[in-house]
This record gives structure tokens, C-alpha cells and sequence, in this order.
């Protein structure tokens, strides 16, 4: 009975706390109260500042109208937001103006706003947050030729409604005087919990941090970076980040607070605005989904401590594009929670370039995924692309791609550092954040320091790290610079580099963890490799230990075991493919999943019958067939239109001009049809109809491209492939099939046939005999049936069928390009007649122009002399 009372009286003070707090408006700017929290207790509110100057919050409003408007950017993807939580209304102290009837405009100057840059306007601002706030596609006007002094301050949701525009046309400045900040605030200007918000315009956020900076003394352990080297042979002048002293008077918080900071939000907008002198980071956007950021600049002394440029942290779907960022921190630092982030088109500098992390502290997991930085201008900053982690945290990043980045007096153009440690010392630990699939790709430029440092994990070294056409040269040779270093640090390298990078180990390591049996890593040490007698004779065991484990971690994957005992040989190369010499140098394969992002080709149109791919990081495109016409007629299934014969064109075109593409896949959506051929239903007198009637049979253009495509392209198979789909399989290079597949022409029972590629290379691949009983009884054969005809090359299960296409590709991608393109000319030569010849005879031809003979001519022409063949050789 007391437990029933107790329950009834808790939750009569619940229900009386909900219905004392209805009474008061929850769409209402406030002040900012985010305190920071002590260890004992919290900290207590600031002390009230002096009355607002607009005397009460009133004021008459800017009706819309013809023209009123302002212009609202583009709004990211819309995802439809859940519905926001149910949690009581926050308090304020300034009831809001109500605004007119049909009002959706609101002037900070109708609420009392001065814009003299002394006067307080912060309630002037909390008011017409209020009044906007409660109607939808609402106009907050922050008109130019003002400068408004406003305090902390929080625009919250989530009773608002959506789609609010916030028009910065004047400057916002932040106050100068410690009282105004208490014993600290993590932001100035916050948004949160809204559906819908952009802030534009051609306005400034000024946050006047120097009156903060002063206060950072330098060295101040916040970030390491500051204890990097800084070089003496940079054109631009470069100082150690010593504070910037203002005259103002008065010692600030500790706490410095962020600039403009979006939290809890769908669809998110941030254009046109400058963001200058925050006393910390600039801009943030924490638990947002749909986030754009374009032509807006961020704008800090290159000295200025921890003043990122713009901060991503557990946030999803974020571009950020047409950017200046400079700062005195990171340009762009992506944290952990974050996910499909691309970021294009950006200068940065100065400031310490672009980073993922730092991630991992105080032994926190970590999750960063798809992540594409490409298009970069960097100039005069610490580092360029980043990667950097805490010991002892857990976690993955994986799907990083770095491409197309100019780098200019950077002093560390690419780094990853899994012991990253902002103190004097930091404990050594085994766990670690699990680096994989990043790719380096036409990273160009001049450093000052390093040109690449890779520190990766003892425990869990980096695995599938990429590098594509690395050209890195030192801004001025004549001062002693560092070598390319790399840890623990597994991958690839598509193509040679400058500076040669001979320290990544190719392949995979062997295993992810340090072996712990002392006795049996000895054995390895001492009878497999003999390595390192001297150390035998001089060291202890434990320097023995440590000196012998980071040596053959470095070493494993090229050196084959000699005279090792079973239970060493566990722990040493025992993958029998991994014994000959060629998998020793190259390593194996990586089964790491891929990452896909949607892809255009030049015009920019979408695509609506097909789904076009790249993956992150690889040279892999994947086109999908996505015309789906039935799902219970097997012989219609992802049939093909004119249209998308048009689109799958396309996206060929592209991959053949993409010079990060090698391998192309031709697939189907789901796991039901690859393809089945024309859509029987639009099918005319004279071919297929498109959308103006005219019939076409553009398919066989299709084929001829496949098959003259210069990269291989690989048929991956679920489903039924029948029809002109069988026929498109066929004149793919390869085609891996799942064990549900089902291969066919179905052509004579619908009155058809294609007495091209259908026929003559069915012929070659299967028997002129084979090809006759498909034709012409028009039979369905098994996935095994095919393999056993030579129709495919493999079978597998269905759940592995991308993995193992991906597995082809990757492999593939290893060798010659030139070799690839001319092997597939050449036995195409044969079926193709003269078209198959002038394939392969083009391709000869671009052979004999990259050699010193074939120029000699081209050279000679130009400089009106005779050319001298004489000095290259008749071979036999």
C-alpha cells in the first residue's frame, strides 16, 4: 500500500510540474544557460545584465509581400524528421510580442533593436525569435548597416515551426566584458532542436576573440600541434601561436565559447555569412542531420589558439562546399558519429588543414564512416589531410577518400597519428580506433617538414591505405627535411611517388594483434629469421621484446617462415597462398567492405533508370539497372527502355573518362533479375519506344561500347539474366554469377533474335553446337549449368557476390592498366572484324606516342629540322 502511494503521489507531481509549465511560450530565443559543469556541482547562472533598450519587446512588424521576401538558399536533402520529443517548455523572462495577423517577416529593428554596436540588443533578438518562431517559413530580417551587440543566446525549438530563414545582413558582435559570460559558455549563438533553418545573407558574426586569446598563454596543452616544428623557409613569415593581446580590460572565462553552433536539427543551411575572430571554433554543427555549408568564409589570425574553422560531430549527410576557412586550428575537424560528409571545393589556410579526430579519448569508441574530401586549396598550414587518434580508444574509421588536393608550404601534408596525446606525456595502451579503407589520391604540391607520416597502431595497424599519384616536393631542397615515415601502416600504391614512399607495407598484416607467449615469438625471431645477433648478445629480454615485436611487425608480410615449430608457424605466414614470392611482394587481396556514393556524369542530369556508383577510395564504378517493371513475371524483370539504354550509355561514357576508374560492374538492382532484356511492352514496329514515340534499337550501341570500352567490366549476376540481358552479360570482359542466377534467350518465343553479339559470341564462348540448343529451343539454365558451359567465369553464393566481384576488381586494379586495355582489344580483335582491329590498332598507337621514337618525328616537325630515326635500334 505505501508503494502504491508513493507511485500515485510522484506521479501527481509530475502531472502538476507538466500542466505549472504549459503556461509558458516554447518557442522562444534565451538566453544561453549551457554551463559547463564542474566535477562537485554545477555552476550557477551569471548575473542579469541591465534592462533591454527596446523597452519592452513591442513594436510594430514587417508585413511579407510582393518582393518582402528575402531569397532562400537551397535546402539540403529532405529526410522526413522524426517527431521531436515531448520535454517541458523552456523558462524566459521576456514574454514574446504576438505577431500580426498574416505576419511572416520580422525586423530585430521592430523589436527594439539599436544596431549601435554598444547598446544591448540581445532581448530585442529573443523577441522576434519568439514571434517567428511560431510560424512556419518565417523571415528573422538582421538588416545591414547595423552593428548589434548581442550576449549568449539560444534560438531553441523544438515547438517551433519549420523552415525558418534568419537573414544576416548587418554585423553581430559579441561582448567584450567578462560579466556578460559568467564563469563560462561552450557557445554564443545557438540553434537547436529545429526542422529547417538557414542562416544567410552577406552579414558578419563577429566574436571579437582576442579579448579571449590573451588568456591562452602559449604552450597551453590544449593541442599539441603547437609543439610541432616550425620551419624557417616558408615564403610567408610564420610566428609560434603566441596569444594576441587586446586592450580590453578584465580576465575572461576559461572556457571559450564556440561562435555559431547548430545542435539537434534536420536540414540545416549556413550560406553567404562571414564568421570572424570566434574566441574558440566558428562554426558547429553537433547531432545535426542534412547539413549545407556553402560561400560563406571563416576569418581568424593564423595564431589564434583552437579556433576551428567549422566542427562536424555526430552529424550525418553534410556538405560543405565554396569555402574560405582561415583559422588558427583546423579548417574543417570531422569528430566521431559522423557519417557521408563531402567536402569539395574549399580553401584553407591558414590553420592546420583538414582533420578526422582527434578520436578515441579517454578510452571512447569512435565511428566515422564516407568520408570524401576532394578539391582542396591549402596554403601556409600545419597539416594537410589529418587522421588523428587517442591510445586506448576503440572504434572504426573506414571509407576516407582524399583527392585532388593543393597543398603549398604545408609542413605535413599527409598525416595519420593513432598516438596522438595534447599533453606532456600520455600512457601507452593497446586499444586502438581501427584505421581502414583510406585512400590518398593526386595529393600535389610543396611542404616544409614531412611529406608523409603514417604512426599507426601496434596492436591494430592501418589497413588499406591507398596512395594515387603522391607529388610532393619541399619548398626549398637546400634545408634538411624529414623522410616519408610510416608505422604499422598496410595498403597499396596505384602509382610511383614523389618522394618515393618505400616504407608502406603492401598487402595485409598477418594478424591485428601483438602475440603475447614470449617463448614462441623467440622462436620466430631467432630460428625463422635470424635476425639481429647482436641484440641477442647486448639487450635484455625486454628490450629483446620490444625491439624484436616493432621489427617484425614491419617485416612479416615479405619473408616467408624457415624451420619454425607448429606452434610458431600459427602465428607466423601460414596462408599457403602467401608462400610464393609473388604474394609475399604484393600481398593479398583486402575483402574490406566497399563504400559506394552515387555518381553524374558531366551534365549533371539525374538518373532515373539506373543507379550509378563510385566506390570511395577504389577505382571500382558499379552501374545498376533500375527499371523494374514486374515482380512476378521472371521474364520481365529490370527490363530496359530506351531511356535506359540513354543512361547506361552515360554513365559508360563517364567511367571511360574518369581516370580514377579502372574496373567497371554491370549489375541489377536486388536479387530477382540482372536483366531481362526490352521491355516487351513499349516494343513497336521499328524498335522500342521512347517517350516521343520513335522506335529505337540503341541497345546495340550499348554492346559496341562495352566491348570498346578500354577498362574491364565485369557482368555481377543475381537473378535471371535472359533475353538482350543474356546478351549484355555475354559481352561484358567477366561475369560472376550468384548460385540463384538464371542465363537464356528467350528471343524466339516473342519474336526476336539478335543475330550479332548474341550469336557470334555465344558461339565463341559456349560452342557452335550449345549456342544452337539455347537459340533455338530457348531453354533456362542453372548458374552451375552455365559455369559448366564456359557461359561464366564463377559461381557463388548469393550473400558474396558483390564481396567477390569487388575481390575480381580489386585484384585487377593491381595490374598494368595499358596491359589490361591492350589484352582486351586484342581478344576482342578476332570477333569484331575491323572494328575490333582499329581498337586494337588505336591502342598500339598510343603505345608508340608515349615512346622516345615515336616523338623524335613529332619533335623534329616542330622545330622544322629532319627527324633522325637512326638512333633507335632495328630490332629482329
Amino acid at each position: 500500500m505505501s508503494a502504491f502511494s508513493f507511485r500515485s503521489i510522484a506521479f501527481m507531481l509530475v502531472l502538476a510540474f507538466l500542466v505549472w509549465s504549459s503556461n509558458f511560450d516554447a518557442c522562444m530565443g534565451r538566453r544561453g544557460r549551457h554551463w559547463r559543469q564542474n566535477r562537485a556541482s554545477s555552476a550557477s547562472l551569471s548575473k542579469k545584465k541591465g534592462k533591454s533598450s527596446h523597452g519592452g519587446g513591442g513594436g510594430s512588424h514587417h508585413h511579407s509581400g510582393s518582393g518582402s521576401k528575402p531569397k532562400r538558399a537551397p535546402s539540403p536533402p529532405q529526410n522526413k524528421a522524426p517527431s521531436p520529443p515531448q520535454v517541458p517548455k523552456p523558462i524566459d523572462d521576456t514574454p514574446p510580442s504576438s505577431p500580426q495577423k498574416g505576419s511572416s517577416t520580422f525586423n530585430v529593428l521592430d523589436f527594439g533593436a539599436k544596431g549601435d554596436g554598444s547598446t544591448d540588443d540581445t532581448k530585442a533578438f529573443q523577441a522576434a525569435w519568439a514571434a517567428a518562431c511560431k510560424v512556419e517559413a518565417s523571415n528573422i530580417i538582421v538588416p545591414a548597416g547595423y552593428q548589434f551587440l548581442v550576449g549568449p543566446i539560444s534560438f531553441s525549438g523544438p515547438y517551433c515551426q519549420k523552415n525558418i530563414l534568419f537573414q544576416l545582413d548587418g554585423t553581430i558582435v559579441a561582448p567584450t566584458d567578462s560579466e556578460s559570460w559568467g564563469k563560462g559558455l561552450f557557445q554564443w549563438l545557438e540553434f537547436t532542436k529545429l526542422n529547417g533553418i538557414t542562416v544567410q545573407g552577406k552579414g558578419v558574426i563577429d566574436g571579437r576573440g582576442s579579448s579571449w586569446w590573451q588568456d591562452t598563454p602559449y604552450g597551453d596543452p590544449i593541442d599539441d600541434d603547437f609543439k610541432l616544428i616550425v620551419p624557417l623557409n616558408s615564403s610567408v613569415q610564420q610566428r609560434p601561436p603566441m596569444p594576441i593581446r587586446s586592450q580590453l580590460s578584465g580576465k575572461m572565462p576559461s572556457i571559450k565559447p564556440t561562435a555559431l553552433r547548430f545542435y539537434g536539427s534536420f536540414n540545416v543551411t549556413v550560406t553567404g555569412i562571414t564568421i570572424q575572430n570566434s574566441p574558440q571554433c566558428h562554426l558547429k554543427f553537433d547531432n545535426c542531420q542534412g547539413v549545407l555549408v556553402h560561400d560563406m568564409s571563416v576569418s581568424s589570425p593564423g595564431d589564434s589558439p583552437n579556433t576551428d574553422g567549422i566542427h562536424l560531430q555526430n552529424s550525418q549527410r553534410v556538405l560543405i562546399h565554396t569555402t574560405t576557412l582561415a583559422c588558427g586550428d583546423d579548417c574543417i575537424s570531422i569528430q566521431t558519429g559522423c557519417t557521408d560528409v563531402y567536402v569539395h571545393n574549399v580553401n584553407c589556410g591558414p590553420g592546420h588543414g583538414i582533420s578526422i579526430g582527434s578520436l578515441g579519448r579517454d578510452n571512447t569508441k569512435a565511428c566515422v564512416s564516407n568520408i570524401t574530401v576532394r578539391d582542396i586549396i591549402m596554403h601556409n598550414t600545419m597539416n594537410g589531410v589529418r587522421v588523428k587518434t587517442w591510445q586506448g580508444g576503440s572504434g572504426s574509421v573506414q571509407g576516407v577518400m582524399f583527392s585532388n588536393i593543393q597543398v603549398s608550404e604545408v609542413q605535413l601534408p599527409i598525416v595519420i597519428d593513432q598516438f596522438y596525446c595534447d599533453k606532456s606525456t600520455c600512457k601507452n595502451q593497446t586499444s586502438a580506433v581501427a584505421l581502414s579503407g583510406i585512400t590518398y589520391e593526386r595529393i600535389r604540391g610543396t611542404y616544409t617538414v614531412k611529406p608523409v607520416h603514417f604512426a599507426c597502431s601496434d596492436s591494430l595497424p592501418c589497413v588499406g591505405v591507398t596512395l594515387n599519384g603522391i607529388d610532393l616536393k619541399p619548398l626549398q631542397e637546400k634545408y634538411h627535411l624529414y623522410d616519408p615515415f610510416c608505422w604499422q601502416t598496410f595498403g597499396e600504391l596505384r602509382t610511383p611517388t614523389v618522394p618515393p614512399i618505400g616504407c608502406l607495407q603492401l598487402g595485409k598484416p598477418s594478424s591485428n594483434k601483438v602475440n603475447s607467449d614470449h617463448d614462441e615469438f623467440f622462436i620466430i625471431v631467432i630460428k625463422g629469421l635470424h635476425l639481429y645477433p647482436e641484440v641477442l648478445q647486448e639487450s635484455s629480454e625486454q628490450d629483446l621484446m620490444t625491439t624484436a615485436s616493432r621489427r617484425l611487425a614491419s617485416i612479416a608480410n615479405h619473408l616467408s617462415p624457415a624451420h619454425l615449430s607448429p606452434s610458431s608457424a600459427a602465428i607466423s605466414l601460414s596462408n599457403a597462398s602467401m608462400n610464393d614470392s609473388y604474394h609475399r611482394t604484393h600481398g593479398e587481396v583486402s575483402t574490406h567492405q566497399v563504400v559506394w556514393k552515387n555518381a553524374r556524369d558531366e551534365s549533371g542530369e539525374e538518373f532515373t533508370d539506373i543507379i550509378y556508383e563510385k566506390s570511395v577510395g577504389e577505382a571500382i564504378a558499379k552501374v545498376r539497372l533500375l527499371r523494374l517493371i514486374t515482380i512476378n513475371r521472371p521474364e520481365r524483370r529490370n527490363a530496359f527502355r530506351p531511356q535506359t539504354v540513354k543512361e547506361l550509355i552515360r554513365a559508360f561514357n563517364d567511367a571511360r573518362d574518369d581516370g580514377s576508374i579502372g574496373v567497371v560492374i554491370l549489375t541489377g538492382k536486388g536479387t530477382k533479375a540482372f536483366c531481362s532484356g526490352g521491355d516487351q511492352a513499349l516494343r513497336g514496329k521499328d524498335g522500342y519506344s521512347d517517350y516521343e514515340d520513335f522506335g529505337r534499337l540503341n541497345v546495340l550501341d550499348l554492346q559496341v561500347q562495352i566491348r570498346r570500352l578500354p577498362k574491364p567490366v565485369i557482368a555481377m549476376v543475381a537473378g535471371y539474366a535472359v533475353g538482350g540481358g543474356h546478351v549484355l552479360h555475354m559481352v561484358c570482359d567477366l561475369t560472376i554469377a550468384a548460385d540463384n542466377a538464371i542465363f537464356g534467350q528467350t528471343g524466339p518465343k516473342v519474336g526476336s533474335f539478335d543475330a550479332g553479339y548474341g550469336s557470334s559470341i555465344m558461339s565463341r564462348l559456349i560452342g557452335p553446337k550449345k549456342a544452337r540448343e539455347m537459340w533455338f529451343m530457348a531453354r533456362f539454365y542453372t548458374a552451375a549449368e552455365a559455369e559448366k558451359m564456359g557461359l561464366v567465369n564463377t559461381v557463388v553464393p548469393l550473400e558474396s557476390l558483390e564481396q567477390e566481384t569487388v575481390k575480381w576488381c580489386r585484384e585487377m586494379l593491381r595490374n598494368s592498366p595499358t596491359a589490361l586495355r591492350v589484352l582486351k582489344s586484342a581478344l576482342n580483335a578476332v570477333d569484331d572484324g575491323h572494328a575490333g582491329l582499329q581498337q586494337l590498332a588505336g591502342d598500339a598507337t598510343l603505345l608508340f606516342y608515349g615512346t622516345e621514337e615515336g616523338n623524335e618525328g613529332k619533335t623534329a616537325y616542330m622545330q622544322h629540322r629532319r627527324p633522325d630515326f637512326s638512333k633507335f635500334p632495328r630490332r629482329p
